[in-house]
């Protein structure tokens, strides 16, 4: 298992990265990829439960990879996080 602190706010806008762009990120590789949140693990494949848990949130979190292909994952949300 890979876990990562990753900061999801946009470099220079200050705008948390989309939802969206983290779920279809995250449907790309077949490892189990979450969030640690307060107590709660949420699925980062999961839209809704993203949304219902973290809403328009910006800032650090600390990402859990755990399967086949979890470093690549990590490597991608690294990415993301550099945008």
């Amino acid at each position: 298992m890979v876990v990562r602190s990753l900061y999801f706010g946009r470099a220079g806008s200050g705008r948390p990265v989309p939802i969206s762009v983290l779920t279809q990120a995250a449907n790309t590789f077949g490892c189990d990829i979450y969030i640690q949140a307060n107590e709660s693990r949420v699925n980062v494949k999961n839209y809704e439960e993203l949304q219902r848990t973290l809403g328009t949130q910006s800032g650090s979190a600390e990402m859990h990879f755990d399967g086949t292909d979890e470093q690549e994952a990590e490597i991608k949300f690294q990415q993301i996080a550099e945008e």
